[in-house]
């Protein structure tokens, strides 16, 4: 299957490392697109983003966690240095709460 217009598109894909976001990168560079791949575990990262360079992409790995807003707000200006904007998000990455309902924010 084809969809046309992601060809040079940027998508960042966060818990792109693995499982779904994984998928997703690799679907996104099969048709062209350009990313960034974001994950916890920064090897994990650069394997995905190497694996779309292999492939043709222009694809850069960054590993960060997340539910660090900080370090979100240093990914974002980082990706568009190097791939030149963000043209969609696949927030695949999530986080869980081990606490009664009580004891949550």
């Amino acid at each position: 299957m084809s969809y046309p217009g992601i060809e040079n598109k940027v998508a960042v894909v966060t818990a792109g490392g693995a499982g779904i976001g994984r998928a997703i990168v690799d679907l996104w560079v099969a048709e062209g697109g350009q990313v960034a791949v974001i994950d916890i575990d920064p090897a994990a990262a650069e394997a995905a983003a190497q694996s779309a360079r292999d492939q043709g992409a222009n694809a850069i790995a960054i590993g960060l966690n997340v539910t660090d807003l900080e370090a979100i707000k240093t990914m974002v200006p980082a990706v568009v240095a190097e791939l030149g904007g963000i043209d969609v998000l696949f927030n695949v990455a999530g986080t869980n709460l081990f606490k009664d309902v009580e004891e949550s924010e």
